[in-house]
């Protein structure tokens, strides 16, 4: 894919894992490049470096489980009130860390569902022996706990049903094409819980000092950067003790500074595309420029005992997304090119080669045919 001429719908405003089995713990002392080192807890999709560096058709995406951890699944969801499930897709459930997560939570909670259930029947078994014996006490008591264990196994029930897991390690591929539409760079880009650094600050690393720095004084100015992110840019909008986030974690801060300090002066696009997102939410009130106007250290402000916690992180991703369009940065829905072209980076891709090979031999088939 390196050098292809792909122009993104932007542009007018290394190797993969060695096996196919789980994610297995970082050992980024032997493999990662010295200046991103973490302690072997860092990524669970990608568990090698940090900045990986796309070399010609390098499959920096790996298999399947990977690809869809990163960037293709769909959530499931279930709407309590149409009784039904949304649509829902997995590339490999057997393998993708999201699926199995899901899957284990919903076990858990159906575990619980039964355990309360039995207690319940138990429950209600003793509230008949009481009354027999004609101890009201106890038979209201034991009532009253049966009763609010079925509650609870109904309710845990629905938590099983209504269960999803949102990506907990997010994923970021930069390309960075120059103005005639051929890639100069690419590159992958993963959280670090031990160093408490998202995707989008080792971007910003990269584009500081790393490669791509280097590529964007090379080429001079002009061009589009596209980055395509697991779940759209955080904006103090992650729930208070998230492991490996800082409370006031502001990706969306980090990318306007990108876009502002280093690829304005050259000219250089900067488009994002999310594939999931994460408490974005728009809701009527949010049209209030003079509140949504305020800088983020005014954004604590407005949290006070009557507002929900929920709604405070809603309101902060809206606010980052507003400020990166208010700054010119393109915040914009994936198409089917990209997920070709991020497809492409993927072991999968050796299937589109062939495909592409047998298509030409047919082709010269056909030609036979018609000079025949």
């Amino acid at each position: 894919m390196a050098g292809a001429s792909t122009v993104s719908d932007c542009s007018n405003f290394s190797h993969p894992p060695s096996t196919e089995g789980h994610p297995q713990k970082c050992t980024s002392r032997k493999r990662a490049r010295s200046d991103v080192e973490c302690d072997g807890k860092c990524n669970q999709i990608y568990p090698d470096v940090h900045i990986k560096q796309r070399m010609g058709d390098d499959r920096i995406l790996g298999f399947r489980h990977q690809f869809c951890a990163a960037f293709y699944h769909v959530h499931k969801k279930y709407y309590p009130d149409k009784r039904q499930f949304g649509n829902y897709f997995c590339l490999d459930e057997e393998k993708c860390i999201i699926a199995r997560e899901a899957k284990e939570s919903i076990g858990i909670a159906e575990d619980i569902a039964k355990k309360a259930e039995e207690f319940a029947t138990e429950a209600a078994n003793f509230a008949r022996e009481t009354r027999k014996k004609k101890n009201l006490k106890s038979f209201k008591k034991a009532g009253k706990a049966g009763r609010d264990a079925i509650t609870f196994a109904k309710n845990a029930r629905e938590f099983a049903k209504g269960w999803k897991i949102q990506p907990k390690t997010a994923v970021a591929v930069v390309k960075f094409e120059k103005e005639d539409g051929s890639i100069a760079y690419q590159a992958r880009y993963t959280n670090c819980v031990p160093q408490k650094k998202h995707a989008e600050d080792f971007f910003k690393k990269d584009v500081e000092n790393g490669e791509l720095s280097k590529k964007m004084q090379e080429h001079l100015e002009g061009g589009t950067i596209t980055i395509y992110l697991t779940l759209q840019p955080c904006n103090k909008s992650t729930t208070t003790g998230t492991k490996g986030t800082p409370r006031d974690q502001s990706c969306c801060e980090t990318l306007k500074e990108i876009f502002t300090n280093k690829l304005k002066r050259r000219n250089i696009n900067l488009c994002v595309k999310p594939t999931n997102l994460c408490r974005l939410e728009v809701k009527d009130r949010d049209v209030d420029d003079n509140e949504d106007e305020r800088t983020h250290d005014d954004d604590d402000d407005d949290k006070d005992n009557t507002m929900d916690e929920n709604e405070h992180l809603r309101r902060n991703a809206v606010r980052g997304i507003k400020m990166l369009m208010r700054h010119h940065v393109n915040v914009i829905e994936m198409t089917t090119k990209d997920w070709e072209y991020l497809f492409g980076m993927t072991e999968l891709a050796v299937r589109q080669q062939r495909d592409r090979e047998i298509q030409e031999i047919l082709n010269q088939i056909e030609d036979q045919i018609h000079e025949a």
